[in-house]
């Protein structure tokens, strides 16, 4: 089967990037011609119509001002560095050239007649290629002209939402409905595409769990240390204190943090090694032999299961937060609010993640994709 792979491999983003990879293995190892398709919106919002997005997706005033506060008054502790950044995207360009098989570069007017030409079905997903709910066109909604004629499937798809009112609710549903499987990454999303549509999609695992990446792990002799992979805001109490409740579990072991640019770097007044400019295998390599893992990111979360590494995760931003509860709920219970909260549990793997799930082979040879 020719698949188009239609998920977020341009972000400059540890996760995203590995769980596209991920993907992309695990069917050529199910002897599918695989592709990922390099879409990108060459389209811009204006601030009033982002602003609508955000207030057509919340079901009260005070979470719409929630909202509004994570998406304009999120903290950073330096301003933007163009150097950094450039260097950092030559990093993961020279990832994707290596280890991604990519399309043609497409856009909204190129990218369904190249579809019709050269896939059997496109999976979306996954990461939060849903959260954007009013682009035009809903290109990770598969909503292109001309209309794409092969099969759709959904795969861990995510959204930050479970809500949507006003016309565009019966837009989604037109777009969902034309899905022949649809897939999701957790109990926020499964519930949007309830509201929309009335279906109950199945909640599959991140495709970061499907795949071993044994050729990014060296065997390289490491001390223990404690890896740190902040993206957004400092934890209610402070990161200082939770390193010190860390520390009372693992002992006095270094510090080290991984950042990107864009991002905070308040955790690297803590740190005793700060790594820049790593490679997505140099971070999977960076998992694999951590002691502990502090983190507010989703696939940093993924990566220590993996790895079976304990953990302890928080949420700030509203925009993280769902699908970090989302796997609280569903049985990982070293993820916190704030440091008050953070106690001596040690969270190492959960069975509850591929509880509901199927495996992707048989969906693949199911009569809903052929």
């Amino acid at each position: 089967m020719r698949i188009g792979i239609l998920t977020f491999h341009r972000g400059n983003n540890y996760g995203g990037i590995l769980q596209c990879y991920a993907l992309q293995q695990v069917l050529k190892s199910m002897n599918h011609e695989v592709e990922i398709i390099d879409y990108k919106n060459t389209g811009c919002s204006s601030l009033l119509s982002r602003l609508y997005a955000k207030y057509s997706t919340s079901k009260s005033a005070a979470d719409f001002v929630a909202t509004i506060k994570d998406l304009f008054l999120r903290k950073r502790s330096e301003s933007f560095d163009a150097e950094n950044n450039r260097k950092s995207i030559q990093v993961f360009d020279a990832f994707r050239a290596k280890y991604l098989t990519i399309s043609q570069p497409l856009d909204a007017k190129t990218i369904g007649e190249y579809a019709n030409a050269h896939y059997n079905l496109i999976i979306t997903g996954s990461d939060q290629v849903w959260t954007s709910l009013f682009d035009s066109p809903l290109a990770y909604m598969i909503d292109w002209q001309p209309l794409y004629t092969g099969k759709r499937m959904s795969y861990a798809a995510c959204s930050a939402f479970d809500w949507v009112h006003g016309k565009q609710k019966k837009v989604l549903n037109e777009c969902l409905n034309r899905f022949d499987i649809l897939t999701v990454r957790d109990t926020t999303t499964q519930r949007l595409v309830q509201h929309i549509t009335g279906k109950n999609p199945k909640i599959v695992p991140d495709p970061s769990l499907l795949y071993a990446y044994e050729e990014f792990v060296t065997n390289d002799e490491r001390e223990p240390y404690i890896l740190t992979y902040v993206l957004g805001d400092e934890i209610e109490g402070g990161h200082h204190s939770a390193l010190l409740k860390i520390k009372k579990k693992v002992g006095d072991i270094p510090v080290y943090s991984i950042i990107i640019p864009c991002n905070s770097r308040d955790i690297t007044q803590y740190a005793d090694k700060v790594f820049e400019y790593l490679s997505p295998n140099q971070w999977v390599d960076l998992f694999a032999h951590a002691s502990y893992v502090y983190t507010d990111s989703f696939h940093a979360i993924m990566f220590s299961l993996k790895f079976q590494k304990p953990f302890a995760a928080y949420y700030r931003n509203k925009i993280r937060s769902s699908r970090l509860i989302d796997l609280k709920n569903r049985g990982l219970k070293t993820i916190y609010s704030c440091v008050d909260d953070m106690d001596d549990n040690i969270q190492i793997f959960h069975e509850s993640l591929l509880k509901g799930t199927f495996d992707l082979r048989e969906c693949l040879s199911s009569k809903d994709c052929l």
